[in-house]
């Protein structure tokens, strides 16, 4: 593997790497974040003449891009001088963003409806891309689903937990398996980001929200799986891996506009879904700032984004003490 290619899968990127035990990773994970990190928050103009350098006039393309992060991306990639494919499975939605990006007098893009659960809408969402701008030089991976956030693992409707697991896990593996190989035939370097969050890399802390977070470990686990092996064919198409934590964005009543399209719901959120709602959009970190953390860490080829580094070692140093202290406690069978 040449010195492009160590430093695109390599680096703190190997901590990642299933052979490395799981407590261990996870120790190894905490120490970095213990002992801070050398890297610096970029000021807007520095970050912006980065990216401009390494991608004006590319073309990236976003799956859940009307609102929210995936939406903060798309400007801001319009802003740094890339053409935008922006696909989103809500069409009122689409037609929102685009008049909002048109009156920020931003242009070179083009809007499509794609459920990311069909893979012949990502089929369309590539197509869009050749046709417009004749290629891809980054996918964002964006779209999910929070599920409802009422219910934990017992009392979800099988339904529901289908439209979860197909939206955050299989509609990952859709945009994966329809991007991957065609950015690696064009032959030159891309990147992907997949959206999965936070609580994909702790233990799930909450009563409620359980089918949600075990789709985002699953979400964590197959790009891990992917850059493994992206790596092992020193791959042109760079991974990373977005986990953030609590961000300002209509996530919730948005996850309910899909969810009611499976089965009746009420107008009206319920107590917990309102609370949970409000703690995002009063706490949260804006998107715009997740976007520009996530287009600094593709400039700096990094793997793992997380936009919430304290509260992440300290969930995740949590759940390294839960497995230590469960594995003191198994019997000792010399294996």
């Amino acid at each position: 593997m040449d010195e492009r290619g160590r430093r695109r899968h390599g680096g703190l990127n190997q901590l990642a790497c299933p052979a490395v035990h799981p407590l261990v990773h996870a120790a190894l994970v905490a120490c970095v974040l213990a002992f801070g990190s050398a890297i610096e928050v970029l000021p807007e103009v520095k970050l912006d003449g980065l990216i401009r350098s390494k991608f004006q006039g590319k073309v990236a393309a976003v799956t859940g891009g009307a609102s929210g992060i995936g939406l903060s991306l798309a400007r801001r990639c319009l802003r740094s001088g890339m053409k935008v494919v922006l696909s989103d499975g809500n069409p009122d939605l689409i037609d929102k963003a685009s008049l909002q990006l048109k009156q920020e007098n931003l242009e070179g893009f083009c809007t499509l409806r794609a459920d990311v659960r069909d893979p012949d809408d990502m089929a369309s969402v590539l197509r869009c891309c050749q046709e417009n701008f004749g290629r891809v030089d980054i996918f964002f991976n964006n779209a999910g689903v929070i599920g409802e956030p009422d219910k934990g693992v017992l009392d979800t409707p099988l339904e529901s937990w289908k439209w979860i697991l197909d939206t955050n896990v299989v509609g990952l593996i859709n945009g994966m398996q329809t991007f991957v190989p065609y950015m690696e035939k064009q032959g030159f370097e891309t990147h992907i980001v997949n959206t999965a969050s936070g609580a994909g890399l702790y233990s799930q802390h909450r009563a409620t929200m359980g089918p949600y977070v075990s789709s985002k470990h699953c979400a964590v686990v197959l790009t891990q799986a992917m850059k493994v092996e992206l790596a092992q064919r020193n791959s042109s198409v760079t991974p990373h891996l977005l986990c953030p934590s609590v961000v300002a964005t209509p996530l919730v009543p948005n996850s309910r506009f899909y969810l009611s399209n499976i089965r009746a719901l009420d107008n009206e959120l319920d107590p917990i879904s309102k609370q949970f709602d409000e703690r995002l959009n009063q706490d949260g970190m804006t998107p715009d700032m997740v976007a520009d953390l996530v287009l600094q860490a593709v400039v700096e080829d990094r793997f793992l984004i997380m936009t919430h580094p304290e509260i992440t070692e300290k969930r995740i140093t949590s759940r390294y003490h839960e497995l230590k202290q469960s594995l003191s406690e198994q019997p000792n069978t010399g294996y």
